[in-house]
């Protein structure tokens, strides 16, 4: 039995894709969301993220934008634009260069990685804003936790079993 304990598989960053907590702020606004991503590793080597529940301040998050290269900004937003790839990577930093873009209720988000830290750049600005805070957990699968749940049980049982006999 502790032979199989120690087999298990022990690493750093996201183990799989699935299903994950993302908090962060950027200035006077705070973020929480709960992202979902694809089983498989895409093109890049991450997990290409397919939706994304929460709230962006106050605001609700209406979904992720999917992408498709690159959202051009109007000229009356000086020319900046949002490229994105909405790919969540396994180990830190989880957003590139590219990062996550989407919606909240007509605002435009993308949040991304650049020279050390994430930053944030919400489409009709022209700048990025800096974030801070920024936490990414992932969501355990009820699957696992019941399987974590029955070893625990059977450990019990083998440690009082062993117990009992020596008495």
């Amino acid at each position: 039995m502790a032979a199989l304990i120690a087999a298990a598989p022990i690493g750093t960053g996201i183990a799989q894709a699935g299903t994950y907590d993302l908090s962060f702020t950027s200035g006077t606004t705070t973020t929480t969301a709960t992202l979902t991503t694809a089983n498989s590793l895409n093109s890049l080597g991450g997990y290409s993220v397919t939706g994304i529940t929460g709230t962006f301040g106050s605001t609700p998050i209406t979904g992720i934008v999917a992408p498709s290269g690159t959202v051009t900004a109007s000229p009356s937003q000086n020319g900046y634009y949002a490229s994105y790839d909405n790919t969540l990577f396994a180990t830190s930093p989880y957003f590139d260069l590219y990062g996550l873009f989407f919606d909240a209720s007509g605002t435009d988000v993308n949040l991304f990685y650049q020279s050390g830290s994430y930053a944030q750049f919400i489409l009709g600005n022209t700048a990025n804003t800096a974030v801070t805070g920024f936490t990414l957990t992932a969501v355990p699968e009820p699957g696992s936790l019941l399987l974590l749940g029955t070893g625990i049980i059977a450990l019990g049982l083998v440690v009082r079993r062993r117990q009992t006999r020596q008495v």
